[in-house]
């Protein structure tokens, strides 16, 4: 039998890639982004260096599957269908976004990672996250292409934001125009502000009359 129809071998193999992918979820937590060299994260997940070409061809398709699994957005793309309501599912998405993001320490130090300086894999994914955002943005064309508000530019405003609010919290470890994400309190103003500017947008992109 072939060594690659081995059951044992496969398992290992599978074993080692997922300590891999694991591994740089750890390195972004515990050291941070600039830490995340083939070294380190195959120091962390206890196996050879030499296997993270030998599974993933290179540090930098390991990093692209991590983020493919890890991020937020790549299953609202995939699950995207054109909802009855574009106001109430963006609304519902910003809010998953806020939760996942306050809650998830890894995409923190990713995300922190991917405003601080250029790194090819990331690029090339906030790339596809643009190419694949215009999707969510055609559901809401008609209604706002002759209007003057910019939905484009509130939902840039709105995603930013909560990676911002969250970000000075959790790194810079104080509050922005005293919200404190730490307090439930104001994670619910955040959400509670999150519909009413959603609402705002849509009901001054009325057709008059």
């Amino acid at each position: 039998m072939k060594n690659q129809d081995n059951p044992s071998r496969r398992r290992n193999a599978d074993t080692s890639r997922r300590l891999l992918i694991e591994a740089v979820g750890k390195v972004l937590v515990d050291k941070g982004y600039t830490h995340c060299t083939p070294a380190e994260i195959a120091r962390t997940a206890g196996v050879d260096k030499k296997l993270i070409n030998y599974y993933f061809g290179s540090v930098n398709n390991l990093l692209k599957t991590y983020i493919h699994e890890r991020d937020f957005w790549m299953p609202v793309f995939r699950e995207f269908e054109t909802p009855d309501n574009p106001r109430d599912y963006i609304f519902g998405v910003l809010k998953d976004q806020l939760e996942y993001f306050l809650r998830n320490e890894e995409m923190q130090q990713f995300v922190h990672w991917q405003i601080s300086e250029y790194h090819p894999v990331i690029s090339s994914v906030a790339m596809l996250r643009e190419k694949e955002v215009e999707r969510l943005l055609e559901m809401c064309q008609e209604r706002f292409s002759a209007s003057s508000v910019n939905l484009n530019a509130i939902l840039a405003l709105l995603v930013g934001g909560i990676y911002a609010v969250v970000l000075q919290s959790k790194t810079g470890n104080s509050p922005m125009c005293g919200i404190d994400v730490s307090r439930e309190a104001d994670q619910q103003s955040l959400r509670d502000a999150i519909g009413q500017i959603l609402e705002w947008a849509w009901d001054a992109s009325e057709p008059p009359g």
